[in-house]
């Protein structure tokens, strides 16, 4: 295994050699001859004011303020590997690598030569080629899905009034809930299925009309490359490599994955290319350990793309010549502006997906276009601002490497162009007096309705909103907590250290019923205090403590059997479901803490645990309820002296009500259903 002392050696390398990576032949890193790009023009800064538009930045500043945050990252998260390329005004302004790309053999970052895997930022390239197929006119945005599959592929209306048209796929629109677990990525190649087959077998239910509410969906990126696929004739991969890669020169970027060839599913990627992709890591017991290829070969349209930092410049210098580079023309100008145009209407500061574009506000109000991808362990972001003429691509190639890439773009783009201060933004008395409009617990719209997926899921869904005495509203869920200030329109806040805004759909009355965060992927529901995670938690540590004493007493023999044959049958039921609920409640909670760990829920799903867990609840239920029914029948058959002896009964039945609550909230979840 790779230590961080040897990344740190390899960062000493970088800050001494040129632009380009550092390229290992054997064990000793070498520097990798520079790119050919131009040097961006120098613009003296001396004063420290924010550069104008049509300035470029200069580029050692440029390189030393990625340096340090990719640096800083790395040390910080643990991350193994990462790639950046900058352009601007047409050209490449930085290329660069760091750290590992993998440890057997060893290979440092070089960002002509290593390929990372960019997860979603693959559906870009997706919608192009869709976009294309408007353009000859074998397809229609307003066309109905269903018209470009086959019958057995039809997405059924389930009760819902509108077709879920192509051009709502593109706005992530097609009121379908999200899936993934389990068959989203593949660690075996052995479980990659046809397209046709994967779409048939994993179809997501409907939950809301179409084109409504903007939830992201990887089922309908995948129906569009499907679609793409079917008027060409060929595996969506053939097409992407015909008309976008090849025109483009990205000779080491592919929708292609390494697995043995077989009949049924596109031809795999050259092995000579595949040893070029970067390992996937973890941190644990202070080694970077390699993971497991994420297999994503099903969908390929929605996330399968390989691509070197070189390569990925390339196509942002394209995306900002309205799909023209070098000669090559990707696609026309009605195309061009609708990559820039939202498609839904939403509030202020929120993604309206510029027909498969997310859209961004950066600092000093420039806006921004491109897409963020993951995949168990690579974390990528792609971000052209046309106004600044600017593209950056970063990619990490370790679990927790999201936090180095996501923030990079607007930390460029505050450094050199907006120079924003902080802002000590005041508080509202108002909204203390109207918290319970917006308090309560807001649940994500992105996510399974259904099953135990839906039960895992609810536990990162769940937004909690309060509003603090000083007049701050604070969201809570599980990427932290944030506090927001008002702004002076109704139902909309900006972020206390930053200028990203919060905003909330209102009722009539001023109540709050939807929350809306700035990417676009999902909005969050008002829903009812049940749902609450600490609510559930809470319960389940009441429900397993009443269980545990519920058997330490009849351990200790100090709680006899009751008198009368319904209340010992009772008695005796209550008992099992005590136990059934201790191992249903450990079997799930020693299960959660590992589920962001790199893929575990993806891959393996559905996990035994859950699985035991689940059915252990049901079971659990059952014995609960026949244990009520049996005690209100006991209460009816007193004991041998006439009277039924009250505090054993009521002992027993508020055990009972403790289990059947803690059966209610798991319930609501989906988590009854351990067949699901």
């Amino acid at each position: 295994m790779i230590r961080l002392k040897h990344i740190a050696a390899l960062g000493l390398l970088s800050a001494t050699a040129a632009i380009g990576a550092q390229v290992v032949s054997g064990p000793a890193p070498v520097p990798a001859p520079t790119e050919d790009a131009a040097p961006a023009v120098a613009v003296p800064d001396a004063k420290g004011q924010p550069l104008q538009p049509g300035q470029a930045i200069p580029r050692a500043e440029l390189e030393a303020f990625i340096d340090a945050h990719v640096r800083s990252g790395m040390a910080d998260k643990n991350v193994a590997g990462v790639t950046v390329s900058v352009v601007q005004n047409d050209q490449n302004v930085l290329l660069k690598g760091y750290g590992i790309a993998g440890t057997a053999p060893f290979r440092a970052v070089d960002p002509s030569r290593t390929m990372f895997r960019i997860g979603s930022v693959s559906k870009t390239m997706t919608w192009i080629a869709l976009m294309r197929e408007v353009e000859k006119g074998r397809l229609r945005l307003e066309d109905p899905v269903n018209q470009h599959l086959p019958p057995e592929l039809h997405i059924p209306d389930q009760g819902f009034e509108r077709p879920i048209r192509v051009v709502d796929l593109m706005a992530h629109a097609g009121g379908m809930e999200d899936r993934a677990l389990g068959h989203l990525f593949f660690n075996k190649p052995e479980q990659i299925l046809p397209p046709a087959e994967y779409l048939a077998r994993y179809r997501p239910d409907r939950v809301r009309e179409a084109g409504t509410l903007s939830t992201y969906s990887n089922y309908g990126s995948a129906v569009a490359g499907h679609i793409v696929a079917r008027l060409n004739g060929q595996d969506f991969q053939t097409v992407a490599e015909r008309d976008i890669f090849a025109p483009l020169g990205m000779t080491r970027t592919s929708f292609r994955e390494p697995y043995p060839a077989r009949d049924g599913i596109a031809r795999p990627i050259d092995p000579a290319l595949g040893r070029e992709i970067s390992t996937g890591f973890r941190w644990s017991g202070g080694q970077f350990r390699p993971m497991a290829f994420d297999h994503v070969a099903s969908v390929a349209a929605a996330g399968s793309v390989s691509a070197t930092a070189e390569d990925m410049a390339r196509y942002m210098r394209m995306l900002l010549r309205d799909g023209k580079f070098e000669g090559a023309t990707i696609f026309g100008p009605k195309s061009a502006a609708l990559f820039r145009t939202p498609i839904m209407k939403v509030p202020d500061g929120v993604n309206g997906w510029a027909h498969g574009f997310s859209t961004q506000q950066m600092p000093g109000g420039f806006r921004a276009f491109g897409h963020g991808g993951g995949t168990s362990s690579f974390f990528t972001q792609m971000t052209v601002i046309p106004e600044l003429d600017l593209g950056v691509f970063i990619s990490t190639n370790t679990v927790g490497g999201g936090a180095i890439s996501g923030p990079l773009t607007a930390a460029i783009v505050d450094r050199f162009y907006a120079r924003t201060q902080p802002v000590q933004r005041a508080g509202s008395p108002a909204l203390v007096q109207r918290a319970g409009d917006y308090e309560g617990n807001y649940v994500a719209t992105r996510r399974a309705f259904s099953g135990l997926e839906k039960f895992v899921g609810m536990m990162g869904a769940v937004n909690k909103v309060s509003v603090t005495p000083e007049g701050y509203l604070v969201t809570a869920g599980s990427g932290g907590a944030q506090s927001w200030a008002p702004t002076d329109k109704p139902g909309q806040f900006r972020s206390t250290n930053g200028e990203q805004l919060l905003n909330f759909a209102l009722d009539d009355n001023g109540r709050a019923t939807m929350m809306y965060h700035a990417s676009g992927a999902n909005a969050f529901e008002r829903a009812g205090p049940l749902v609450g995670t600490n609510l559930l938690i809470g319960s389940a540590v009441l429900a397993f403590l009443a269980a545990f004493g519920l058997w330490v007493a009849f351990a200790a023999r100090r709680a006899a059997a009751p008198d009368g044959t319904w209340r010992r049958r009772s008695y005796q039921a209550l008992l099992a479901g005590g136990a059934l609920w201790i191992v249903g409640i450990v079997s799930v909670s020693t299960w959660l803490p590992g589920l962001g760990g790199g893929g575990r829920s993806m891959f393996d799903w559905p996990a035994t645990p859950l699985v035991l867990g689940s059915t252990a609840a049901l079971l659990a239920t059952i014995a609960t309820l026949a244990s009520a029914a049996m005690l209100v029948a006991g209460l009816r058959q007193p004991a041998g002296a006439g009277r039924v002896p009250v505090m054993p009964v009521v002992r027993q039945g508020l055990v009972i009500l403790v289990f059947l609550w803690l059966a209610l909230l798991v319930a609501l979840r989906g988590g009854l259903l351990p067949w699901s």
